[in-house]
């Protein structure tokens, strides 16, 4: 198990580098970016839910508190971290999204 270290320009920090930190361990996420009270938020909801929802549909997420291709999805979500930022480890394909055209009628989503 690792912790990852994701430094990012922080908007509301006049775009200082700060910090992202996951612990795929314990499922917990810190740092001093401003980011990092949502990215809990969302981490929160993703793991009691079992799902993050988009306008559109929807992300299945297995354990996000401890898969990165998860924890992918609810770091990214709605956009505010960089890709190429990201360390190597934190450098894998995210969950699917889930279009709600593609779930079949009658099903439940």
């Amino acid at each position: 198990m690792t912790v990852h270290r994701i430094t990012m320009p922080d908007a509301f920090a006049g775009d200082e580098p700060r910090e992202i930190v996951w612990d795929d361990e314990t499922g917990e996420v810190s740092g001093d970016h401003s980011d990092v009270p949502d990215i809990g938020g969302r981490l929160d909801s993703a793991a009691r839910d079992g799902f993050l929802p988009a306008m559109c549909g929807h992300w299945d997420l297995r354990d996000p508190r401890h898969d990165a291709e998860d924890f992918l999805v609810v770091l990214f979500w709605p956009g505010s971290v960089r890709a190429e930022l990201l360390p190597p480890a934190l450098r894998v394909k995210p969950a699917p999204f889930i279009r709600a055209a593609d779930i079949p009628d009658g099903a439940v989503a």
